[in-house]
């Protein structure tokens, strides 16, 4: 007998849930389709067959659908529908009945063809995909089931559930999707591709665990009419079929359900959860053979897949998955008894490193496959993570972002206590990650410079150094953030939007840079001067690529910039930078180009002039991918202008960027290139066309330097303005006499205030205009109407003005390190470090910490650790070389090992560490016997620098 409602009518239903309850239930069975009919993520990579990239304005994934209409898709842009043909009569046919596939737009569910040779439109396999995808109807059922308590809904999703076991095994993505047969043959997944499936996972599971009372209370005519089965062989086919189906798929790692670090484990404990099977969990946390970059057991990846500072290893849009997946492991295997928290106490380094990523309240960066040029900050975790966090680790960080993402909390007024709600105008520096950026902390007129280094792996774009300045409430030269599309048959992805050109950089030779592993060399903090430099060779694998940026706030909410990039090797320099808006202004002299591209004259939009491999196959147009393509990209860049570069004229570009409310009337940039008779281009790109309200161009400054052996020193300042702050800008610029590779400015501003800057590649005099400059870097600003003047000046320097010495700095300070503690993250040097250097940067080799805490020899790390990887050495002796298990991906030769339960006893050094498919060959300088080790960024012996800068104000008499 089928249970009846008895409290039918007290939940009151809404009225798309009574639409749900009057549609017949075999409607809803009926619309499991059969794995025969293909699945599709999206319709093509050519837009619309009517209307051609107009629906790229509508974003990704933009066709219209409605469950009226099976299979019927409509576009956005100019209302068209597709397919013309009945499919849904001809799938009910068996496929037989080819009279039904009549009409100009015919698709037999695998994709029209408008010609041969061309690409499909997969309308129906895309109807299909997003109807299970985005409608989650069964999910939807489950959720009303347990709102209402009306069997309706859970006979309707039994139903559902009952043929997705019953077919599970037959689903077989590779062999019945779009992307498998025209771009990558080895893609995998079931119902779905694998990286959609680990989320179907948990919505199954809440489905399971919804309707499994129901199925238990006894037995259901209804279902058994639609299913042929009792209420116990329904609930054991779900559990056997489809549940221990998905788990299978994961611990086989076959491939079929496979995503980002997380999500297949989160999927797993759920179904372990559900079918309460504790073996699962172990799966996810203790050591095994086999798995990838996905699937590292927990209790090694927290330290072989995230940097030192708590990043993981891919770009910010995506570390977030893995924030909000593994707190969610951490919850869930905390329901299983074991405490992950407790376990791993520098995983709050993970939970805690997207805020470092927020500038000023209202900025981050876009780096990689993350956001957009259009989306304001912050990054933010969900809210079940930010009040786990807040639980496992009260702080005031982690009180402000829990309130920010759930302002009722019910601790709200003990949050609001303790909240610090100043630290997103801090600097920030993620030195492991290789993210680093300035902030005049002013609330009120916030500006940012922010640098990038990156070390990271996924998702990553070729933008090392890229450079970018936030002020007047607005990016003035963001990143592009996420391509148009996912695809890589898309020849706009890789070549144009992934590459070097797209980005604040240098191009090396026309091509696209190789993924370097950047590092910090300075990150001073200061009153009025702040300073940072990093470097990335290895991006060109030339002697030098470095560049230097300096912030000086030369009065409150006016920040100007020096930016000088060092660049040694190769034959051909070209410095780039893009502005946020469609328009330009200068005064400098310009010719237009008579058609072409960047690439030149002759060169058509979109053609691979500089890989002829990549152009054939981008004229085959199926089965292409263009990841390969290491040229320029310039082929993207039209409507191109030359010049030549005129000191003291600037390039203005106004700021447009929509979306940010607090853009200031008439906020603008003004790029100040230091040099004379350079050759300059101005030419205009494309931003992604699928975000939000996009330009229909930027405007890309590029500044050329060709010669054999060549060495460049591009400098450029910048001044950010708008209406309010016109009294403040710039009135005239000197350029100062400088040694070779130097860069000695003058700057007079409205005010009648003075500022000299002066920068070098190691340390250089400087002696003009009554201001003699010993060092590296310093600043002078002189302010003849307050009679003050304020003066900066890196490790080692000095600065006389008029023939008085107003300041020397002390050299860096340099020690050596006598051990590290790594779970203290502390590390004790030969010598005392001068507590003058609290809150600032140490540099140790190729790594980088900031000093959180100075206690005679020791420093205590701030927000990180030194741990780089877990492993476990399998050999049957003592050895020097062998492999690690499981692999520490971002470990390097020179790094060290360490045992014990206090992770403190120095066993060996690295001296060369090579990964490859998951495993990872090692060599050490003393042999090693088999156990498991700890690998941290430094050890014993290593050189730490601890550089050196200084500031003060005096009177100018």
């Amino acid at each position: 007998m089928c249970i009846l409602s008895a409290i039918s009518g007290a939940v009151p239903l809404t009225a798309f849930e009574k639409e749900l309850l009057e549609r017949p239930a075999a409607e809803f069975r009926n619309e499991v389709y059969p794995p025969t009919i293909a699945r599709a993520f999206d319709v093509t990579r050519n837009g619309c067959p009517v209307c051609g990239d107009g629906i790229k304005k509508h974003g990704l994934y933009a066709w219209r659908f409605d469950y009226r209409k099976p299979f019927k898709l409509q576009c956005p842009e100019c209302k068209s529908v597709f397919p013309d043909n009945d499919f849904e009569a001809y799938w009910k046919s068996g496929f037989k009945d080819k009279s039904l596939l009549t009409g100009k737009y015919v698709d037999d569910g695998r994709g029209w063809r408008p010609a041969p040779g061309q690409p499909k439109f997969w309308f129906v396999a895309y109807y299909h995909y997003r109807r299970f995808y985005k409608d989650k109807v069964y999910l939807q059922l489950a959720r009303a089931y347990v709102r209402t308590g009306e069997p309706g809904f859970a006979i309707r999703c039994i139903a559902m559930l009952d043929k997705y076991a019953e077919q599970y095994d037959q689903y077989d993505y590779n062999k019945q999707c779009r992307y498998a047969e025209e771009v990558d043959p080895n893609y995998q997944g079931r119902i779905l591709d694998h990286i959609q499936m680990t989320f179907v996972v948990n919505d199954f599971v809440e489905c399971y665990n919804a309707v499994k009372p129901f199925l238990e209370a006894g037995t259901c005519p209804e279902l058994q009419t639609l299913t042929g089965r009792d209420n116990h062989s329904i609930l054991t086919n779900i559990e056997e079929n489809l549940l221990r189906g998905m788990a299978n798929d994961i611990m086989s790692m076959n491939g079929r359900i496979h995503g980002n670090f997380g999500m297949d484990q989160r999927g797993l404990l759920n179904i372990a959860k559900a079918l309460k099977d504790p073996g699962m969990a172990s799966w996810v946390t203790d050591y095994r053979e086999k798995y990838d970059l996905a699937t590292v057991p927990l209790d090694y990846a927290i330290y072989n897949n995230i940097f030192t500072d708590g990043a993981p290893l891919e770009s910010p849009g995506y570390n977030m998955l893995w924030v909000n997946n593994i707190m969610q492991l951490f919850i869930l295997l905390m329901e299983n008894g074991i405490d992950e928290f407790a376990r791993h106490p520098s995983s709050r380094h993970l939970f805690n490193y997207f805020s470092e990523l927020n500038l000023s309240e209202m900025f981050a960066t876009s780096s990689g496959d993350s956001s957009n040029m259009r989306e304001r900050g912050c990054y933010r975790a969900s809210v079940e993570t930010h009040r786990a966090l807040f639980d496992a680790y009260p702080s005031p960080l982690n009180a402000r972002f829990l309130l920010m993402v759930d302002p009722k909390n019910p601790k709200e007024k003990q949050l609001n206590e303790m909240a610090d709600w100043n630290y997103g105008y801090a600097n920030k520096l993620l030195s492991s990650y290789g993210f680093a950026a300035l902030q005049n902390g002013n609330r009120e007129a916030p500006t940012v410079a922010m640098l990038l280094f990156h070390r990271y792996i996924g998702h990553r774009h070729a933008d090392a150094l890229h450079f970018e300045i936030f002020a007047e409430g607005s990016p003035m030269m963001p990143d592009f953030g996420y391509p148009d599309s996912a695809s890589a048959d898309d020849p706009e992805r890789a070549p144009f939007y992934e590459n070097t050109v797209v980005h604040n950089t240098v191009v090396v030779d026309g091509k696209k840079q190789s993924h370097s592993r950047g590092r910090i060399l300075r990150f001073d903090t200061g009153t009025f001067v702040q300073q940072m430099v990093a470097e990335a060779p290895s991006a060109y694998g030339i002697p030098l690529y470095r560049r230097h940026i300096m912030t000086i706030e030369v009065a409150s909410g006016k920040t100007i910039f020096l930016d000088v990039f060092r660049v040694r090797g190769g034959s051909q320099h070209d410095w780039f930078m893009h502005g946020d808006g469609e328009s330009f202004a200068t005064e400098i002299p310009l010719v237009e180009q008579d058609g072409g591209t960047l690439a030149g004259k002759d060169v058509p939009y979109g053609t691979f002039y500089d890989d002829p491999k990549i152009q054939a196959m981008f004229e085959k147009t199926m089965g292409r991918s263009f990841s390969g393509y290491r040229g320029s990209g310039y082929q993207f860049l039209t409507k191109v202008r030359h010049g030549k570069t005129v000191f003291g004229k600037p390039i203005v570009l106004p700021a447009e960027t929509r979306g940010f409310p607090e853009v200031k009337p008439g906020a603008a940039l003004k790029v100040y290139p230091l040099s004379e008779g350079e050759e300059l281009l101005l030419s205009e790109g494309m931003p992604p066309r699928t975000q939000r309200n996009p330009q229909k161009h930027v405007v890309f400054v590029t500044r050329r330097r060709v010669g054999k052996d060549l060495s460049s020193t591009f400098a450029t300042l910048y001044e950010t303005t708008c209406d309010e702050r016109r009294e403040l800008e710039i009135e005239g610029i000197a350029m100062l006499p400088a040694p070779e590779d130097a860069c000695a400015v003058k700057v007079v501003f409205k005010t009648g205030r003075t500022l000299y800057l002066f920068n070098a590649n190691g340390s250089s005099a400087f002696d003009c205009d009554g201001v003699a400059f010993r060092g590296e870097s310093g600043a002078l600003l002189l302010d003849a109407a307050n009679g003050q003047g304020r003066c900066f000046v890196t490790g080692g320097g000095s600065l006389s003005y008029q023939g008085r010495v107003v300041l020397e700095a002390a050299d860096d300070f340099t020690a050596t390190i006598a051990s590290v503690n790594l779970a203290q993250e502390s590390i004790t040097f030969n010598r005392d470090v001068p507590t003058a250097y609290l809150g600032r940067f140490v540099r140790i080799g190729d790594y980088a910490y900031r000093c959180g805490k100075i206690e005679g020899k020791t420093i205590t790390l701030y927000r990180q650790s030194t741990i780089q990887g877990r492993v476990r050495f399998e050999g049957t002796e003592a050895s020097t070389s062998g492999v690690f298990v499981p692999a520490p991906y971002l470990a390097a030769a020179g790094m060290s090992l360490y045992q014990g339960e206090d992770k403190a006893t120095y066993v060996a050094r690295l001296l060369d560490v090579s990964t490859v498919r998951n495993k990872t060959s090692f060599k050490t300088d003393v042999p090693i016997k088999p156990g498991e080790y700890w690998i941290s960024e430094c050890g014993p012996g290593e050189k730490a620098v601890f550089p050196g800068c200084a500031s003060v104000d005096f009177p100018l008499k």
